[in-house]
């Protein structure tokens, strides 16, 4: 699994958290990967540089053990497309799936074939508490 594109989904989640000022993910993560200290404190601001990051990563290498699919989610009175973006990943055999919401132009990575949910057993969250672990070697977690 791709290390680069783990991370910036993970400070992604972080920004995200930071913009509705929740902490749960970072006091679970921030030991691992200090940095998000900063990416929570930047919030909304940097979030959607980290999800285009990702995609463009997993655009260069399909075989990163990584999947994203965005669709667009609804339009506002104002006109404005509201996406969601999903990324898709395996860590020990189990699926587990991170999505965001943004306001970000993502037409240019809009998928007909998008394949969206499933059973999820984990929130966003807890994937991508699990997803912190592994960048960090945990992969026992």
């Amino acid at each position: 699994m791709d290390k680069y594109i783990a991370k910036q989904i993970v400070l992604a989640q972080l920004a995200s958290d930071g913009g509705k000022r929740q902490d749960d993910v970072l006091s679970r993560v921030s030991s691992l990967l200090p940095i998000g200290k900063v990416y929570y404190k930047k919030g909304y601001d940097v979030k959607d540089h980290c999800i285009v990051k990702a995609i463009k990563a997993i655009q260069r290498n399909p075989n990163t053990g990584f999947k994203y699919y965005v669709k667009v989610d609804r339009t506002l009175y104002s006109g404005a497309h509201v996406f969601i973006v999903y990324f898709n990943f395996e860590i020990g055999g189990e699926s587990y799936q991170i999505s965001f919401h943004t306001f970000s132009n993502m037409w240019r990575f809009v998928s007909k074939k998008c394949v969206t949910r499933w059973k999820k057993k984990h929130s966003s969250k807890e994937s991508a508490i699990k997803l912190a672990y592994y960048l960090a070697g945990d992969k026992a977690l």
